[in-house]
């Protein structure tokens, strides 16, 4: 909730482009690499067979094809290096 507050505008922002890098990257696509995303920050991926993980969290599913992308389901919510310590949000 406190992310909802007008003044907390940028960090939702940020937190939200966390999850999100250019381009259409597909399951097949990745491998053990940092990527930049874009809200500027690099997160690990780690890919082991079928197995991916982003920042150390398990994609449930990949190659989810929508009309401005692709998705791929995490378990949680990422949260970038840039907001550590801001009240509410823990790691």
């Amino acid at each position: 909730a406190k992310l909802l507050l007008p003044e907390n505008k940028e960090k939702l922002r940020s937190l939200l482009l966390y999850h999100v890098v250019a381009g259409k990257v597909l399951a097949a696509d990745l491998k053990d690499s940092d990527v930049k995303t874009m809200n500027g920050e690099k997160i690990k991926v780690d890919v082991d067979g079928d197995k991916i993980e982003v920042q150390n969290k398990k994609v449930f599913s990949a190659d989810v094809l929508a009309n401005n992308g692709v998705m791929h389901t995490i378990g949680e919510v990422m949260i970038p290096q840039s907001m550590d310590g801001f009240a509410g949000l823990d790691k």
